[in-house]
């Protein structure tokens, strides 16, 4: 059996006398979704922040791929594949939907390294990646609007798809994006899953 992508072991996050996160143990497969439900103040974000750096364990270990990332800083965490969907979306309001998600592609997909081919290749291959990613959070049809103009949901999905641009093993969000949740929407106010690859 595969070891999971995903393990939180005996997790707790504290903030003086009060406990947010209290002893999780809880594990995740490659290609698993995993809903986190709770009332506010349940530590559903905090859990969350835990996976991504955002928040510091007080004890227990988060292992991602076999590595005990629990002291890792998020910038490190992201580099290694876990990605996070804020509740309130980051994107450019004067970009395109597009456009935006070509800047989640273009920061993850440099130019210039071995790995990449020439420009204009590596050009069409962005393209395409954005392409892709708009048809997989159903963004397609408003590729070509102003993302300061999109609806709440809208704007949720393009954070989605600038998340998921980066290639993620392990996609976080709160309050997840429809293109996110399972086939009981209010079931999923929280959840982890391992994002497919563009």
């Amino acid at each position: 059996m595969n070891p999971p992508l995903l393990a939180l072991n005996g997790i707790i996050r504290r903030y003086g006398a009060i406990t947010a996160v209290g002893r999780i143990n809880v594990t995740v497969a490659a290609g698993q979704r995993l809903a986190i439900t709770g009332p506010n103040g349940a530590g559903k974000s905090t859990l969350l922040g835990l996976i991504d750096g955002t928040v510091t364990a007080t004890s227990g270990k988060v292992i991602y791929d076999g590595t005990d990332i629990t002291t890792w800083p998020t910038h490190r965490r992201a580099r290694a594949g876990i990605a996070r969907v804020f509740q309130h979306p980051q994107v450019a309001a004067r970009h395109t939907v597009l456009g935006n998600i070509l800047l989640g592609v273009h920061r993850h997909h440099r130019t210039g390294t071995a790995l990449l081919p020439p420009r204009r290749a590596a050009a069409r291959l962005m393209r395409e990646m954005t392409l892709h990613l708009a048809d997989q959070t159903g963004l397609r049809t408003v590729g070509t609007h102003l993302a300061g103009h999109l609806s709440y949901g809208h704007r949720r999905q393009l954070d989605l798809a600038m998340a998921l641009a980066a290639n993620p093993g392990c996609c976080c969000s709160t309050n997840p994006p429809l293109a996110c949740q399972t086939t009981k929407p209010s079931a999923s106010p929280g959840c982890c899953r391992p994002c497919p690859t563009p």
